[in-house]
């Protein structure tokens, strides 16, 4: 039987608190056996690894991503496997231990999620939710390309019964939640079709009955109202509009968890205002046709008055994008003093949010008010809770071994969670970015093509196929 594994650390985040003095982490087969306080005057065992003057953290979680994208602006983005690759690899270089994933044809993120299931140290491990439902010309499907929701991006459903049939397509797909948008208006500020309460508690409770989460993209005050009286899991995305006092104890009293993905709306304005796509850091970091869309979109930006230039988002006003900012904000701090369950989602990689700098969504939560614990509880302990995992986000016994050190104290400088020194997925330390993540990617691009096939003929929504993580 091989011997555990054995950290030395001095100061750690056990997912709920920082804590200070000389600790033994030990792990077995991939997971944490213990954590006890030791002598500081006490040798480090030998063969045990030194990580004192790190701050050791549970692997951070990315609650609301979309891995599978390349990341540009633009709705319409060719595919590109060498660029899904990369979110992989990085993401984990990051710290990122954990994705859940929130709108990917099944096939496609089903093959990552094998991919990484198999190799851990190859990228996050993935909690997917598959094709996004909808219903018909609601959101997403009001900006998503044709060949996107060809190859089965997004699930519409026109009624309740429509809703159950393909809740339990996904639940078919191996998938490990729901991801159902309720949206009454698109990011231009237009009106959409959206679900009906009757409809969306059809979603919820056939997903509930499988055993699936649901977990609901909404914005808004009415929105969130809806997702509520459905009865879903968590809300994904802060609202733009100012949330009222007797919703946010509904949301409190509920005990729903809240992933705001506040960076990825105000890094857009941001992001072109200041060129990022000239920014020598930022760029050496994604992709040749994500940095040409960074540079088309800031462009753009500068002579498209007072509107956002074309993309997800093209012909909101920029002022209106400014106030909903402001308003998420405003909202994120009543829902912590509500005691509302928070957790950390970039929403990457889209445009200037991307998948490996969680410093800068935890960075907006500091400025709103939360202090370090709150922030590194929503990209741990949080994140795992809003997914419905339980064997990770904390460093405690029994918890899978997912873990990543950092370079200072992050109780004192929050910066410190952007300077990885190590990460752990699984009792393996990750090293190097394999090449193998794109063969992946290509492997799940050919079964989403071979399946969006096979639905033209059968007019069936989504084949079997596919496993969660």
């Amino acid at each position: 039987m091989a011997l555990p594994q054995v950290l030395i650390v001095d100061r750690l985040f056990d997912g709920e608190r920082l804590i200070d003095g000389e600790h033994a982490i030990s792990i077995e087969a991939g997971v944490i056996s213990g954590v006890h306080a030791r002598d500081r005057a006490q040798p480090v065992p030998s063969g045990a690894q030194d990580l004192r003057g790190s701050t050791v953290l549970p692997g951070l979680i990315d609650a609301h991503c979309h891995i599978a994208r390349v990341g540009q602006f633009e709705a319409h983005e060719p595919p590109n496997p060498a660029a899904v690759a990369a979110n992989l690899s990085s993401a984990l270089a990051a710290g990122v231990t954990t994705v859940g994933d929130m709108g990917c044809p099944a096939p496609m993120i089903a093959e990552l999620g094998a991919a990484t299931r198999r190799h851990p140290t190859h990228g996050p491990a993935i909690r997917a939710a598959g094709p996004l439902l909808t219903v018909p010309l609601g959101y997403p499907l009001d900006w998503m390309s044709r060949l996107h929701a060809w190859l089965g991006a997004a699930l519409p459903c026109a009624d309740e019964a429509g809703a159950r049939r393909a809740v339990n397509t996904v639940a078919r797909a191996g998938m490990d939640h729901v991801k159902i948008c309720i949206m009454h208006r698109g990011y231009d500020l237009g009106a959409l079709p959206t679900f009906s309460h009757k409809t969306a508690r059809a979603v919820v409770d056939e997903a509930h009955a499988l055993g699936l989460r649901v977990l609901a993209h909404a914005h808004w005050n009415a929105d969130y109202r809806v997702a509520l009286a459905a009865g879903v899991d968590a809300l994904m995305h802060s609202a733009f509009d100012p949330l009222d006092a007797e919703l946010v104890q509904r949301i409190s009293d509920v005990g729903v968890g809240v992933c705001p993905t506040l960076w990825v709306f105000h890094s857009a304005c941001l992001g072109a205002e200041q060129r990022w796509d000239q920014d020598g850091e930022r760029v050496s970091r994604v992709t040749p046709p994500v940095r040409r869309s960074w540079r088309r979109f800031a462009e753009a930006y500068a002579v498209s008055g007072d509107v956002l230039p074309e993309g997800i988002a093209g012909g909101l006003p920029k002022t209106a994008a400014r106030d909903g900012v402001r308003n998420a904000m405003a909202n994120l701090l009543l829902l912590r003093e509500a005691k509302v369950p928070l957790a950390y989602g970039s929403d990457g990689p889209y445009g200037f949010s991307t998948v490996f700098r969680p410093l800068d969504e935890l960075a907006l939560f500091a400025s709103a008010g939360l202090d370090a614990a709150e922030c590194l509880r929503a990209a741990t302990l949080g994140a795992a809770t809003l997914l419905g995992v339980a064997d990770r986000g904390a460093i405690v016994a029994g918890q899978r071994a997912d873990l990543v050190w950092v370079d200072g104290d992050v109780a004192r400088d929050l910066t410190a969670i952007g300077r990885v020194r190590g990460v752990m997925r699984g009792g393996q330390v990750v090293s190097g970015a394999p090449a193998a993540g794109a063969r992946a990617v290509w492997r799940g691009l050919a079964a989403t093509v071979r399946q969006a096939l096979l639905r033209r003929q059968a007019r069936d929504p989504l084949p079997d196929g596919g496993h969660g993580v």
